[in-house]
């Protein structure tokens, strides 16, 4: 089982950059309370952070405040936002793009990963094993791939949870 909100590593660390682009998306009465209490009142994007800092500040949100802190739709609002290189045209691409997004955030210890697996037509599956919440990825996931769905398709989106991995199954 994964541990959501709890570091796989202590000497992780994630990107300033990465906080701060999820910040701009996260809609939280109780966020600026919940950043001074972990020490991140000021986010330096220049600066590396401990994993698990990031993560409390997740935990008590998801706490707090779980109806007005929706990490589906915060994640289809980072999805829909993410900087992703002009090489990138199609969902598959764009799944693609995640993994090195996530590993180019995170450094020095086990963060976890993203992999995308070989795909068939219109069929994309990835397995995440990271300890953010499962339906954070899911919109992650959902707000990316609308980005590139071809007219008169419908985008599918399915999560099942493994024995340590969360599997979605992206079809449209």
């Amino acid at each position: 089982m994964i541990a959501t909100f709890t570091a796989f590593d202590t000497h992780t660390e994630v990107s300033g950059q990465f906080i701060a682009d999820n910040l701009a998306h996260i809609k939280a009465a109780t966020l600026y309370p919940v950043l001074e209490a972990q020490g991140l009142n000021h986010i330096d994007t220049q600066r590396w952070y401990p994993i698990q800092v990031w993560l409390n500040v997740l935990r008590n949100l998801a706490q707090d405040a779980p109806t007005s802190t929706d990490f589906v739709a915060t994640g289809i609002r980072i999805g829909e936002q993410l900087t992703l290189s002009p090489e990138v045209k199609s969902i598959e691409t764009a799944l693609r793009a995640l993994e090195a997004f996530y590993t180019n955030n995170h450094r020095g210890g086990d963060a976890g990963y993203i992999e995308v697996l070989p795909s068939t037509h219109r069929v994309v599956t990835l397995h995440i094993h990271t300890p953010y919440p499962a339906n954070l990825w899911y919109g992650v996931i959902y707000g990316v791939a609308r980005r590139f769905l071809p007219p008169r398709s419908t985008l599918q989106v399915a999560m099942e949870t493994l024995e340590d991995v969360h599997r979605y199954i992206v079809s449209w």
